[in-house]
Order: C-alpha cells, then sequence, then structure tokens
C-alpha cells in the first residue's frame, strides 16, 4: 500500500510534468515508490484520481489536496490566476488562447523562486527555461486551428497568452474597463 507521502511525491511529479517536466529518474522513482512499474502512466493517474487529484488539468489538479514541492505550490497558484474566456473578451482579446507551455512555466517559475528566495534545489521542476515560439509559425501555419489565429494575430506567439503574460491581460482588461 503506497504512502501519502508517496502519493503526495507523485502528484507533485505528475503535475510539474504537465508544467515544466521533471528528471525521468524521479518519475520513475515515484512510480516504483506507489508500488507501480517504470511506465505507468495510466495506472499512475488512476491513483491520483482516486486520491482526489485531478491529472490533466492545471488549475483544478490538486483538489482538496496541497503541493508539496516549492515550484508546485508556486505554479498550482499560479494557475489560480489563469484567465478566463469572459476576461479574455473583457479585454477585448476574444479569440486570443491561453496554452500552457513548459518553456514559459519553467521561466515563470525560475523567476517566481528568486523573488521568493527559494532555490531551485527546492523543487523538482525543470527551472532555467526561456519561452520561444517563433518556431512554431512555419509549423502551425497550415493547421485548421492555429493557421486562422496566426494570420489574425500575426503569429502564434501573438495568439496565445502564458502565463508569464499574464499581467499583461489585466493591464489590457483595465484600459478596456
Amino acid at each position: 500500500m503506497a504512502s501519502q507521502t508517496d502519493i503526495q511525491n507523485l502528484a507533485d511529479l505528475v503535475f510539474l510534468s504537465q508544467n515544466t517536466g521533471v528528471a525521468t529518474t524521479e518519475m520513475v522513482a515515484a512510480y516504483e515508490a506507489v508500488g507501480l512499474g517504470s511506465d505507468a502512466y495510466q495506472e499512475a493517474n488512476d491513483l491520483l484520481k482516486a486520491a482526489g487529484y485531478n491529472p490533466g488539468y492545471q488549475a483544478e489538479f490538486y483538489g482538496s489536496n496541497q503541493a508539496v514541492d516549492e515550484g508546485a505550490k508556486l505554479l498550482s497558484a499560479r494557475w489560480q490566476e489563469a484567465p478566463t474566456e469572459e476576461e479574455l473578451a473583457e479585454a477585448g482579446l476574444e479569440n486570443m488562447t491561453v496554452i500552457n507551455s513548459n518553456q514559459a512555466n519553467s521561466e515563470w517559475l525560475t523567476n517566481a523562486l528568486a523573488a521568493n528566495n527559494v532555490d531551485t534545489s527546492q523543487t523538482s521542476a525543470i527551472t532555467g527555461g526561456v519561452a520561444d515560439y517563433s518556431y512554431l509559425d512555419d509549423r502551425l501555419k497550415d493547421s485548421d486551428f492555429w493557421g486562422s489565429k496566426i494570420n489574425e494575430f500575426g503569429s502564434y506567439d501573438g495568439a496565445t497568452l502564458d502565463m508569464m503574460e499574464w499581467e499583461e491581460l489585466k493591464k489590457k482588461k483595465e484600459t478596456y474597463s
């Protein structure tokens, strides 16, 4: 039977893997600590769901549980601030898309840890990332969904809001208010 501590550790690693990525060795160790095989992705998600977590979701991931990892705490709190469709519309950005970018999340987390005087060793998150979407314009311009957004906003970066840009939305919203 998996301990509560092992389940919490697994949950933090799954959440962080959805946001910044984590070291494979840490994820495998967490699977094994709860009695699963080294590639037990679905079984791990099922275990977390049974424990009240919501794998695959960002803002709702922890349900009534709490993050233990310092980076996971900061990222979970940040996802509570994600703009809603209504907020995008109020800011005149109804066709923009809020994205979950590992690169941007890693960059944001690195800055947030520093701002809170927390060393990066206090998280299993991959830190030090830099958001760069320039390569996506050519790759996505012919897709049904992204092609029209790239045409409307001029680029993939212009059509999306990652967590590094949420304050910009608040400023635009205040301008339209």
